[in-house]
């Protein structure tokens, strides 16, 4: 039900002016093996179809699929969508703006003609998804200045492939003003690491990401007021 839920739930909200809603799914047993929940499981497919829509219905507008979607957009300060609620954070519109500018959309929509009569087209989608669950996700992280001036990052989550000992010692890095050579991160250890809920729903960068700032922030506090006193 998560999985073939979010194939609306996290698409519809994409275009949250609309006065009606409705979303319609079956799932259907077979022999085959069943499958499970894998990095934004049903969003990316919910997102296809929707996005799908949009261009098809942009072409019989005669619109450009940048306006239709400029106009219809979710944007900071709406209130409604499928959770009727109001966004508190959200820059898809400066977003669009700037994937605008880099694919050189100007220049090549509808289409290009080559010199050799192939043609080169462009088009654009948009996508949402959500990272961590409010009031589940915790995280915890705790940094340590050693004596040959090293520093340990000790995290509570655990890195699958999806990179975040690398990401959180860049956070720890950029907070500390030194490079990611001199952050050493000892993950997921029973014995030694900090309480952290887990590496699911897209969360680690930002929950245990902002967990590492708060660290890192108050551990260089705290070395400026050690150096300030033995400087004077």
């Amino acid at each position: 039900p998560t999985t073939v839920g979010l194939s609306g739930h996290k698409s519809i909200p994409l275009y949250g002016k609309a006065e009606a809603f409705r979303f319609v799914s079956d799932v259907v047993y077979t022999n085959h093996m069943s499958s499970g929940a894998y990095r934004g499981y049903g969003a990316t497919q919910g997102g296809f179809a929707l996005e799908s829509a949009m261009s098809e219905l942009a072409d019989k507008l005669g619109m450009s699929p940048y306006d239709l979607r400029m106009k219809n957009m979710a944007r900071l300060g709406d209130v409604g969508g499928v959770l009727h609620s109001e966004i508190k954070s959200c820059a898809l519109d400066k977003c669009m703006e700037r994937g605008r500018e880099m694919i050189g959309w100007d220049e090549k929509y509808p289409r290009r003609v080559l010199p050799n009569g192939h043609i080169r087209s462009v088009g654009l989608a948009m996508a949402m998804q959500g990272s961590g669950i409010s009031g589940v996700d915790i995280a915890s992280v705790e940094i340590r200045l050693n004596d040959d001036g090293f520093y340990t990052l000790l995290v509570g989550c655990t890195d699958m492939g999806t990179g975040c000992d690398t990401i959180l010692a860049q956070m720890a890095a950029e907070c500390l003003h030194v490079t990611t050579d001199e952050i050493f991160v000892s993950g997921a250890d029973t014995d030694s690491s900090p309480y952290d809920s887990g590496s699911y729903a897209s969360s680690t960068t930002y929950i245990t990401g902002q967990a590492v700032v708060k660290a890192a922030t108050e551990l260089e506090k705290r070395i400026c007021q050690v150096a300030a006193g033995m400087l004077e």
